[in-house]
C-alpha cells in the first residue's frame, strides 16, 4: 500500500529527522511511504485574522494533494484508536486499493477546508503535540500498526 505523509513545515531538529528517518526505513518493509513537506507560513501578527490567513495559505497548498487517494486529517476532533484498532484500519485502507494520505498541519493546525476534504480524521492524543513530535508519533504508530497487521509482535 502507498502511504503518503503530507506535512506542513520541515523537521528542523536533527534528532527528529533521525528518528523519523529510522521509522521511515522500518516502514519500507510493509508499505511504500513518501513524505511531502510543504512550506509553512508565518503570521504577520498573532491576531485571529492573521492566523486564519496562514491556515488558508497552507490549506491552498495541501488541497491539491488530497485529490488522489483516501485522506486522513490529523486533528484533535478525530478518532483516537488504540494500536489494534489502527492496525485494523490500515488493513481496511489497504483493501481500498488507493493511496492513503495522512495530513499534518502547521503550527496553527489544519485549514477547515482540508479537514472537510478529508475522508477521515485521526487524533494522536488529547494533548496538543508540536508538529515535529506529531510526525514522529504518527510514524511510530503506523509502524506498530503495520507489524500488528502483519501478525508480528511489536512489544518485547
Amino acid at each position: 500500500m502507498q502511504i503518503n505523509l503530507l506535512c506542513v513545515g520541515k523537521l528542523k531538529e536533527r534528532f527528529y529527522r533521525d528518528a523519523c528517518a529510522e521509522y521511515q526505513k522500518r516502514m519500507s518493509r510493509y508499505h511504500r511511504l513518501t513524505v511531502t513537506e510543504l512550506p509553512d507560513e508565518k503570521p504577520l501578527s498573532g491576531s485571529p485574522d492573521a492566523i486564519q490567513r496562514v491556515m488558508a495559505k497552507e490549506g491552498d497548498r495541501l488541497l491539491p494533494h488530497l485529490q488522489k487517494g483516501f485522506s486522513i486529517a490529523l486533528c484533535v476532533e478525530g478518532e483516537a484508536p488504540d494500536s489494534l484498532a489502527l492496525a485494523r484500519q490500515l488493513q481496511g485502507y489497504e483493501r481500498l486499493g488507493q493511496p492513503v494520505n495522512f495530513v499534518i498541519g502547521g503550527s496553527w493546525g489544519l485549514d477547515p477546508r482540508v479537514i472537510a476534504a478529508s475522508k477521515a480524521r485521526l487524533s494522536l492524543s488529547n494533548l496538543t503535540l508540536p508538529h515535529n513530535l506529531a510526525r514522529l508519533v504518527l510514524l511510530e504508530q503506523l509502524y506498530r500498526a503495520s507489524k500488528i497487521a502483519a501478525g508480528e509482535t511489536y512489544h518485547k
